[in-house]
């Protein structure tokens, strides 16, 4: 559980995910953070957005970003963790908090929240969300590169304010059906420290 052995996991999961459930017979060191790391839509129903809601959710969201981040180097720290690299989904709190680390961030995802975002272009209310697509997007910009999984959206590429690396998932992680956690974050690792990703 030393943190220069194995990755170490911290996340803020909803009640019915627990990671002990995912992490099970892991040695793999984790700890809950209680923090908003997304937004993503507020739905009137179980077919209509509200995007309204979304953008007050998101405008409280980044109001106190810096805080956020803050806070999760402080549990870092206390912790008494220095990350090689940050692994993320979709949140753009993570290539912020790996700025602040001056760590190399990996976003493996099949969407981004600015793909997503942007396709509401011609809402009458997209003036007052194109802010946070924009938030996103320099957010985005601080990755090191996108791990593209299948069935992913074909703008990904060009999720941030700048050109990121794209490589396919299936190069990041180890084809042995019984690898170790060991054993893939050292092919995370090689592929982040390759010269075309610096």
């Amino acid at each position: 559980r030393t943190p220069n052995s194995m990755p170490n996991v911290l996340c803020s999961p909803p009640p019915l995910l627990p990671l002990e459930h995912r992490l099970s017979g892991t040695p793999w060191a984790y700890d809950y953070l209680e923090c908003r790391v997304d937004v993503g839509f507020l739905q009137k129903s179980s077919v209509e957005i509200d995007l309204l809601g979304t953008i007050n959710k998101l405008s409280s969201h980044w109001s106190d970003m810096d805080s956020k981040v803050r806070a999760i180097c402080s549990t870092l720290a206390h912790h008494r963790l220095a990350p090689a690299a940050v692994y993320t989904d979709v949140t753009a709190v993570a290539p912020l908090v790996a700025r602040r680390l001056s760590s190399p961030c990996v976003i493996a995802s099949n969407f981004t929240w600015t793909c997503l975002y942007e396709a509401y272009h011609h809402h009458e209310d997209f003036a007052r969300l194109e802010p946070f697509v924009a938030l996103h997007r320099e957010a985005y910009a601080h990755a090191s590169l996108v791990a593209q999984m299948p069935f992913s959206s074909p703008r990904l590429s060009h999720c941030a304010s700048r050109p990121l690396p794209v490589c396919p998932l299936s190069s990041l992680i180890c084809r042995q059906s019984a690898a170790s956690p060991a054993a893939v974050r050292a092919v995370l690792l090689q592929a982040l420290l390759a010269p075309e990703h610096r």
